[in-house]
């Protein structure tokens, strides 16, 4: 009776310290729900659900991105409805790579003029996946923020997975791991292999 109860008393002090994800569907494993692709000035792209290729699940987000202006905001990865509580700490992190490498600008962002962005980075994916986070305390209340991932720069295609945004400083998801690049088998190549196999 004393073990079932050590037992128990583990699996609730691990509920009560997860990561509450406020980004909705963030493993898009409902396919596109509650996601948009954005695009302005004749730009031309779209968004499909990846069941062959993803980070974690059994799905992704691939953006096929036909016409770039070379203005970032023109295209974007985007997801609106977003509180900001200011004072609040906040991560924003994803995993994403793309068909070569390119840029990406992410961050949340007042959805209405000016447009102020929050915690915004520009970053370049890779060919293989990574995870890209921003932490940052937010200076004010944003009734209605969308969370953007920014693409307009360039006409080569991505994939995101496993988004999430939460109130909190950063955190690896406990199923992936800080994941590093290691030589050609290593350690950590067995290991994520072996994470790849249980997902």
């Amino acid at each position: 009776m004393r073990t079932a109860i050590g037992i128990l008393a583990v699996c609730v002090a691990f509920s009560a310290g997860a990561i509450e994800n406020l980004a909705l569907n963030g493993d898009f494993e409902n396919g596109l729900v509650d996601w948009e692709i954005r695009q302005s000035e004749a730009t031309v792209a779209t968004l499909e659900a990846d069941t062959d290729d993803s980070i974690k699940g059994g799905a992704s987000a691939f953006v096929d991105i036909e016409i770039a202006k070379g203005v970032t905001w023109h295209i974007a990865l985007f997801q609106n409805g977003h509180f900001l509580d200011g004072g609040t700490e906040y991560t924003l992190a994803f995993w994403a790579k793309a068909e070569l490498p390119r840029p990406v600008d992410f961050y949340m962002e007042l959805q209405a003029d000016p447009w102020t962005s929050y915690g915004r980075q520009s970053i370049d994916l890779t060919e293989e996946w990574v995870e890209y986070w921003s932490e940052w305390t937010q200076p004010e209340n944003v009734p209605l923020a969308w969370l953007r991932i920014a693409v307009g720069q360039v006409n080569t295609n991505f994939w995101v997975d496993n988004v999430r945004f939460y109130e909190g400083e950063y955190e690896p998801d406990p199923e992936l791991g800080r994941v590093q690049a290691v030589e050609p088998g290593g350690k950590l190549a067995t290991v994520w292999g072996d994470v790849k196999g249980r997902s």
